[in-house]
């Protein structure tokens, strides 16, 4: 199983990649690093780089059913950054 990060990625490549089929101009590796980095202050007890990758991967699991994936996996990657 792949580690969190490697989720995280993996996840972003493919919004990168959805996000420029669809006409939009998305690059979600200019700031991924930076999201990765909040998810992993140390005070974070719950909303931590995990909770993030465990989410992604449960949406990889429902995403046919979904109205908007991206906009759905955007929104659960920034949900809780601040």
């Amino acid at each position: 199983m792949e580690n969190s990060r490697e989720t995280v990625y993996r996840s972003a490549v493919t919004l990168s990649a959805e996000a420029r089929q669809a006409g939009l101009k998305c690059d979600i590796f200019s700031v991924l690093d930076q999201i990765i980095m909040r998810y992993q202050e140390s005070w974070r007890i719950y909303h931590n780089l995990d909770h993030i990758a465990d989410g992604l991967r449960k949406l990889d699991r429902v995403k046919a059913e979904l109205n908007d994936p991206l906009c759905t996996y955007f929104a659960w990657l920034c949900h809780d950054i601040v």
